[in-house]
C-alpha cells in the first residue's frame, strides 16, 4: 500500500462515524470522571459515567427522534434493571429467577430490530453491573439516581450536538455509503484484467455488496423519516437528499453486468482495450473514494478532467480498432464491449454530478432527477406486542436465541457464584456481548473477546508498570478509550483490546483492588464466559444458517421477478411508475444482501451443518448474477436510445416471468410445479428482429460498408436492440439453470 493510501485511510477513519461515536462516548464519559476527582467523589460517584456509558451503547445511527426515543426507554429499563439487581444482589437464589425472566424477555426484543435489541441487551448489561456489591458504598436511592443521571447527561449532549450539526451523521453514513461502492467498482474492475478469477471476484463482489445495502438502508430510514429532509426545508438537506439517490442509481449502473466477460476476453485479450477498461474503472473507484471523503469532511471536491479525458481516449481507441478490425465473426463482440463503455460513460457522467453536488451550491439542484416517493422506501416502526408472541415458539430463530441466553446467564452465575470468583459478574459479561443468534458470529466474537483481552491485559501491564508517570498513564486511557469505542460497532477484536487496557488502568488509578488480581481475574472470567457461550450456542437449540438460506433464495426469487417486472414494463407498457420501479429495485438488492450474508455465515459454521451447500453455493452466485443482468436491462430501458416497439417484446417478457413462477413454485415445493409452468406460446418476434438486423449487418460489412453514414441509424438500433435481447436470453438462461439445481434439492428442504 502507498503512503497516499495509508492517509487516505487514516482520513476515513478519523471523518467516520465511528471515530465520532468513539470521540463523543469517551468525552461524555470521562467528563463527568474528571469532575468528580477533582472534588474527589470518584470513589462513590462511579456510577455516574456507569450510567453515561450504558445509555451511549443504545444510540444507533437512525433519524434522531428515533435516538431519543430509545435512548428515553433505555433509562427506564436500565433504572429499573439496577433497582432489582441492587436489592436482590444478596439473595443468589433469586438472582437465577430474574436471569431467567429478564434474559427472556430481553432477548426477545430482538423481534423489534437492532435499536430495541440494544435496549433489552443494555439492560441485562445493566443488571449484571449491578450484581456487584463493592461496586459503591452510596445508598440505593442515591445510587440509582447518579446512574441515571449520568444517563440524561448523555441525552442532553446528544441533543446539543444534533443542534448544533444536523446533518453530520447522514453525511458520514453518506460518505461510507460511496466509498463502499467505490470499493465494488475496484473489485469488479479485476474482471478486465489477465486470467481474472471469476469465482473469488464474485465471492468479494458479495460482500461489498451486503455492506453497501446496510449503509443505504440506514440512510433511507433517516433521510425518509426525517423533516429535515422529507419536507426539503433547506438547501443543504436538498443536496444531501438527492446525493443520496443519485449514489443509489450509481450502484444500480455498477453492479450491471456484460452479457459475458469470457466472451470479452476472448475477444479482445490482445488488443490492450480491457487493460484500459480497468484503468479507467479504477480511475472512478479513486475518484468515488475522494468523493465519499469529501462528502465525510463537508468539502468541495475539484473537477477532475483526467476522467472524461481518459473516457474520450478510450473510445477512440475501440472507434479506431474497430475500423481496421471488424468483420462478420467479431461484430457480435464488438457490440459487446461498445455497450460497457456506454455504461461507462453513463457513470462518468453520474459521477460528475456527485462531483458538482460537494460543492453544496444552488447548480447541483439544476440538474433534473426522477422524484420518488419516500413512503415507499421505508417500514413503520410500530411495535405490536402480537409479533412478540407470534415468537413464543420453537420455530423462531429469536426464541431460541432468548433460551440459549438464559439458559448460558444463568450457568455463568452459578459458576462464579458456587467457585466465588472475585469479579464474578465479569463472566456474565463476556457471555452477554459474545453469544449472538447466529453460532458463526458467535464463533468469531469470541476468539475476538479471548484474543483482544489477552493482547489488551498484556500492553496494560506494559503501560502501568513501564509508563512511570500519571499523566502519561491518564493519555494511554484517553486512547485506548478512544479505540475501544470507536471500533466497538467496526472491529470487536480491536475493540477489546482498548476495553481491557482501559479497565485495567482505571483500576490502577482507583487503587480499589491490585492490578494483578483484576488482571487475572479478567483473563479468568473471560475464558470461563467464552467457553460457556460456545458451548451453549453450539449445543442448546442450534439454529444453524442452513434451515433458513431456502427462505431467503426464495425471497431473493420474488423479490428478482417484481424488479424485473417493473422494468419490462417500460419495454412493453407506456406508462412507467418511476417509485414503483426504484423500491422493487430497492426490494431486490435487499433480498440479495440478506441471501449472501446468511451464506457467508453458513459457511463459517461446522462443516457437518452445511448441508446441500454444493447446490446452494452456484445458486447464490447465480442470484447476484441474475440481480445484475436485470440491472442491465433496467439501463438499457431507460437509455431510450430509439421507441421501442412494446409488441416485440411481449413473448421473452412472458417467458422469464413464467421462469421465475416455476422457480418461486419449486422453492415453495408446491406439488403442482411443473415444467409447463414455464412454457409460452408465440413468437420470439424480439430474436427474429435482431437476427435480421445483424444479418443485414454482416453484409453490409462483406460489402465493404464498415462504418458508413447512412447505416448509423441501423447500427445503433441493432447494438441497442443485440443487447437487449442477450440480457433477456440470459435472465431466462439463468433461471432455466437455477431450476435444474432447484430440482436438486432434497423434498425437506425445499
Amino acid at each position: 500500500m502507498r503512503t497516499e493510501s495509508y492517509q487516505q485511510v487514516f482520513t476515513k477513519f478519523i471523518t467516520s462515524q465511528h471515530w465520532h461515536t468513539g470521540v463523543r462516548m469517551t468525552f461524555a464519559v470521562l467528563l463527568p470522571v474528571l469532575i468528580l476527582q477533582h472534588f474527589q467523589w470518584l470513589q462513590v460517584g462511579m456510577v455516574f459515567p456507569l450510567g453515561t456509558l450504558c445509555i451511549s451503547l443504545t444510540d444507533l445511527p437512525g433519524p434522531y427522534h428515533h435516538r431519543v426515543r430509545a435512548m428515553a426507554y433505555s433509562l427506564l429499563f436500565n433504572l429499573f434493571a439496577a433497582l432489582l439487581a441492587t436489592v436482590s444482589n444478596s439473595m443468589p437464589w433469586l438472582i437465577v429467577a430474574e436471569l431467567a425472566v429478564l434474559g427472556m424477555f430481553f432477548s426477545l426484543l430482538g423481534v423489534y430490530g437492532n435499536r430495541v435489541n440494544s435496549i433489552g441487551l443494555i439492560a441485562i448489561l445493566v443488571f449484571i453491573f449491578h450484581l456487584d456489591t463493592k461496586a459503591t458504598a452510596l445508598p440505593i436511592l442515591q445510587e440509582l439516581a447518579l446512574f441515571t443521571a449520568g444517563g440524561i447527561w448523555y441525552l442532553l449532549l446528544c441533543l446539543i450536538l444534533y443542534k448544533l450539526r444536523p446533518f453530520k451523521i447522514v453525511q458520514q453514513l453518506l460518505g461510507e455509503s460511496v466509498m463502499e461502492i467505490a470499493d465494488y467498482l475496484h473489485n469488479k474492475a479485476a474482471f478486465y484484467s489477465t486470467q481474472p478469477d471469476y469465482d473469488v471476484l464474485f465471492e468479494n463482489m458479495m460482500k461489498h455488496q451486503v455492506t453497501i445495502h446496510q449503509r443505504q438502508e440506514e440512510l433511507r430510514e433517516i433521510l425518509f423519516k426525517t423533516r429535515l429532509y422529507v419536507n426539503e426545508a433547506t438547501k443543504k438537506g436538498r443536496i444531501i437528499n438527492l446525493l443520496f439517490l443519485d449514489s443509489v442509481d450509481l450502484f444500480e449502473r455498477v453492479f450491471t453486468s456484460p452479457p459475458n466477460y469470457q466472451q470479452l476476453q476472448q475477444g479482445f485479450a490482445s488488443t490492450g482495450l480491457l487493460p484500459k477498461v480497468q484503468r479507467l474503472m479504477l480511475m472512478i473507484s479513486a475518484e468515488l473514494k475522494e468523493i465519499g471523503l469529501a462528502i465525510q469532511m463537508e468539502t468541495a471536491v475539484p473537477k477532475n478532467d483526467a476522467i472524461p479525458y481518459t473516457l474520450t481516449q478510450l473510445l477512440e481507441q475501440y472507434f479506431a480498432y474497430r475500423d481496421e478490425h471488424l468483420t462478420t465473426e467479431n461484430v457480435e463482440h464488438f457490440i459487446a464491449l461498445r455497450n460497457v463503455l456506454h455504461t461507462l460513460e453513463d457513470v462518468v457522467e453520474r459521477v460528475q454530478r456527485l462531483q458538482l453536488a460537494t460543492g453544496y451550491t444552488s447548480k447541483s439542484l439544476e440538474v433534473k432527477t426522477e422524484r420518488v416517493n419516500p413512503t415507499l422506501f421505508v417500514q413503520k416502526s410500530e411495535i405490536h406486542p402480537q409479533l412478540l408472541w407470534n415468537n413464543l415458539s420453537f420455530q423462531s430463530g429469536h426464541f431460541r436465541h432468548a433460551i440459549r441466553v438464559t439458559i448460558a446467564l444463568i450457568v455463568g452465575y452459578c459458576i462464579a457464584w458456587i467457585f466465588n470468583l472475585g469479579h464474578g459478574y465479569w463472566i456474565l459479561l463476556t457471555i452477554i456481548t459474545i453469544i449472538k443468534p447466529s453460532f458463526s458470529i458467535t464463533a468469531t466474537r469470541n476468539w475476538h473477546r479471548l484474543g483482544g483481552t489477552l493482547l489488551g491485559s498484556v500492553l496494560g501491564v506494559v503501560i502501568i508498570y513501564g509508563v512511570a508517570d500519571a499523566t502519561a498513564q491518564f493519555v494511554c486511557l484517553i486512547i485506548a478509550m478512544l479505540v475501544a469505542y470507536s471500533f466497538l460497532r467496526l472491529h470487536y477484536f480491536v475493540s477489546t483490546v482498548g476495553i481491557t487496557i482501559y479497565v485495567l488502568l482505571t483500576f490502577d488509578f482507583l487503587q480499589s483492588v491490585q492490578v494483578r488480581n483484576a488482571l487475572s481475574d479478567r483473563v479468568l472470567d473471560t475464558i470461563i464466559g467464552s467457553v460457556v457461550a460456545l458451548l451453549v450456542s453450539r449445543f442448546v437449540l442450534p439454529y444453524w444458517e442452513a434451515s433458513q438460506i431456502k427462505e431467503k433464495l426464495l425471497a431473493a426469487t420474488k423479490a428478482n421477478a417484481h424488479y424485473f417486472n417493473t422494468v419490462a414494463q417500460k419495454f412493453t407498457q407506456t406508462a412507467w411508475d418511476i417509485s414503483a420501479y426504484k423500491n422493487a429495485r430497492k426490494n431486490a438488492f435487499i433480498a440479495l444482501a440478506n441471501l449472501s450474508d446468511t451464506f457467508q455465515r453458513m459457511l463459517s459454521e461446522p462443516k457437518e451443518t452445511q448441508q446441500q451447500l454444493a447446490i446452494y453455493h452456484p445458486l447464490v452466485t447465480s442470484n447476484h448474477i441474475l440481480t445484475s443482468y436485470v440491472a442491465s436491462l433496467s439501463y438499457y430501458a431507460q437509455r431510450r436510445s430509439f421507441q421501442f416497439e412494446k409488441q416485440d417484446f411481449e413473448y421473452i417478457t412472458q417467458r422469464v416471468q413464467n421462469l421465475f413462477a416455476f422457480a418461486e413454485q419449486l422453492l415453495e415445493s408446491e406439488p403442482e410445479a411443473t415444467a409447463d409452468t414455464a412454457a409460452v406460446v408465440g413468437e420470439n418476434k424480439l430474436q427474429n428482429k435482431v437476427q435480421q438486423l445483424l444479418e443485414s449487418r454482416k453484409k453490409a460489412i462483406s460489402q465493404g460498408f464498415r462504418n458508413d453514414e447512412s447505416s448509423l441509424a441501423s447500427r445503433r438500433i441493432l447494438s441497442d436492440l443485440k443487447s437487449i435481447s442477450d440480457q433477456f436470453e440470459l435472465v431466462a438462461t439463468l433461471l432455466i439453470d437455477q431450476i435444474k439445481l432447484i430440482k436438486k434439492l432434497p423434498a425437506n428442504t425445499k
